[in-house]
């Protein structure tokens, strides 16, 4: 099914921008339930790294190597000094796993909220409030129809809508009235032509026709070709006789 056609005309500057913000605001509304989620996720991942890292910090300023050696042994005299560096590079190794941890949950997140649907009054509700070349972009953005309208759809219609979206789509049907009125007509006789095409004008052999030009040598289709002489064998030689043209031996001398 072909969708009606939309003028692109019917909506000024100002009215994209408040389909615009009508778009980010509903958006918003529905994404508010997963920001909260994420944000609750976050807070507790940080609770629980910041009593970790505590934890850790205080089981290492009570750290003893004297089961290494004795006290004024080289590495024990050595992993003293440096007690404090190694729990806090402990620590910076938990900060690393906790942030890359809680940034694949963020995005997780993102990812299932953009796929999200959007539910079907929230849609409706939407469409009629919004200006005929904001649907037209709602329906540019949503190019595969084997997935519903999603919460990510909404969201790139309001970037669309911002980036000037509608001018392009303006534009390209322009373009393509431009190129369409330069497109040449078809000739049965002669193929493509742009204007009247003379019957008696000759074609070039081959262009446009609807075969392609006939190889130098070879008839045309319906046309017998006559078969080619065979070459004969020139009859056998009897023995003793002379060769065609050769003189021929006289008599022998006594």
């Amino acid at each position: 099914m072909t969708d009606a056609p939309i003028d692109l005309d019917t909506a000024s500057p100002a009215r994209l921008r408040e389909d615009g913000q009508l778009l980010r605001r509903t958006a918003s509304r529905l994404a508010m339930p997963h920001l909260i989620r994420r944000v609750l996720i976050v807070i507790a991942g940080l609770v629980v790294f910041w009593i970790v890292a505590r934890l850790i910090l205080s089981a290492g300023a009570t750290a003893d190597y004297s089961r290494f050696g004795p006290p004024d042994a080289a590495a024990v005299a050595f992993l003293t000094r440096i007690n404090m560096y190694i729990w806090w590079a402990v620590v910076a190794v938990l900060a690393l796993i906790t942030f890359f941890s809680l940034k694949s949950v963020w995005s997780g997140s993102v990812a299932r909220e953009n796929a999200g649907a959007v539910p079907a009054d929230v849609l409706q509700g939407v469409a009629q409030q919004v200006s005929p070349p904001t649907l037209a972009v709602m329906r540019w953005v949503w190019a595969d129809h084997s997935e519903p309208f999603s919460l990510g759809d909404l969201r790139r219609s309001a970037a669309e809508l911002r980036g000037a979206r509608v001018s392009k789509m303006h534009l390209v049907r322009e373009q393509q009235l431009m190129l369409r009125a330069q497109l040449p007509a078809w000739n049965p006789r002669g193929g493509l032509s742009h204007g009247t095409t003379d019957a008696a004008e000759p074609q070039a052999a081959g262009a446009w026709s609807g075969r392609a030009a006939e190889p130098a040598g070879i008839a045309p289709a319906g046309v017998p070709i006559p078969p080619e002489p065979q070459p004969q064998a020139a009859p056998a030689q009897r023995r003793g006789e002379p060769f065609l043209g050769a003189t021929p031996a006289g008599p022998a001398s006594p």
